[in-house]
């Protein structure tokens, strides 16, 4: 049975925090972590006094450490196709917030977590955080809202991060334009202030509207390229590629 991780929401002058609570288990995603999330944004979604949601992981280890590998091996295209849409509407859940989001990513972001930090309006990182999207070494293409990419970084980035899967840090995800911001660890939450204080002073009507206008400007491109890679999400799992090398992951050598 896949174990949820705990998804905790705590309410500060308007600002939810959103934390996704599994560290021993790199606050992975699987099906139950995101029905709970998509409940929590939800409620938020319908609180009139909402005016900014923070996103982050339980501990120091990782924001989300991606998908559950565990759940992954056993998909075929047509497990795939669900397992893959609930990931979208994960990252759409942030998107489509009636306010800003903020990624506050404290550890690795690796896969459907880097998709989701995409989804969020901004990305502050850990000097500590590494950042990848391997699923082409898992046999699977990178899908969903990896479409939003090269709207952050541009088309030849993207190209080398989805094509190589190989795992890069802090610093050169701010070079690329992946973050606004970079800070130690220990200082992540003093240099995300100034955007909170700037957008709680904001008039929060118009910031409401300002983000559904926003996500209007970006809606025509990734609507559809968004469905195209659920088909080549579900396309990729008929072939028994994908299943060998997540069991060879899975069946990897653990250090102690």
């Amino acid at each position: 049975m896949l174990k949820a991780a705990n998804v905790d929401v705590r309410m500060d002058n308007g600002v939810a925090t959103l934390t996704i609570s599994d560290e021993k288990r790199m606050n992975l995603m699987n099906t139950p972590t995101m029905e709970r999330l998509l409940a929590a944004g939800e409620t938020l979604r319908a609180d009139p006094d909402l005016r900014l949601v923070v996103l982050t992981g339980g501990g120091n280890k990782a924001f989300i450490g991606g998908a559950d590998i565990n759940e992954l091996a056993g998909l075929d295209a047509y497990k795939g196709r669900a397992f893959i849409t609930l990931v979208h509407q994960v990252c759409h859940l942030f998107r489509s917030l009636p306010v800003p989001s903020i990624a506050r990513i404290n550890g690795f972001c690796l896969g459907a977590g880097m998709e989701v930090a995409a989804s969020c309006d901004l990305r502050i990182g850990a000097l500590e955080s590494r950042y990848g999207m391997p699923e082409v070494q898992l046999g699977l293409p990178s899908v969903v809202e990896a479409v939003m990419l090269p709207t952050l970084i541009g088309w030849g980035r993207t190209r080398e991060i989805l094509y190589t899967g190989d795992v890069f840090d802090a610093q050169w995800a701010g070079q690329i334009g992946f973050l606004e911001r970079t800070a130690p660890l220990a200082e992540l939450d003093e240099a995300m202030r100034p955007w909170i204080e700037s957008i709680l002073a904001a008039e929060p009507g118009a910031v409401r509207i300002q983000k559904r206008l926003i996500e209007s400007w970006l809606d025509t491109g990734v609507a559809a390229g968004v469905q195209e890679s659920i088909d080549a999400f579900s396309q990729a799992l008929r072939s028994p590629a994908p299943g060998e090398r997540l069991q060879a992951f899975l069946d990897r050598p653990r250090g102690n």
